[in-house]
């Protein structure tokens, strides 16, 4: 979508969140914090995904 807006991707830095900062259990249907007791529920990885890009 980037490339489509005129933008070059310049970096991708993958970041390590700890695990007490967010809950890592995510309802699937709409991604809000859940229990895992809930059937719809799923574990998230604790890491985001920075994108540096540039406009051409």
């Amino acid at each position: 979508m980037l490339i489509s807006l005129d933008f070059e991707m310049v970096d991708i830095i993958k970041r390590s969140i700890p695990y007490k900062l967010i809950p890592t259990i995510r309802d699937k249907k709409s991604g809000k914090f859940s229990k895992l007791k809930n059937k719809d529920s799923k574990l998230v990885y604790p890491e985001e995904y920075i994108l540096i890009a540039k406009k051409k």
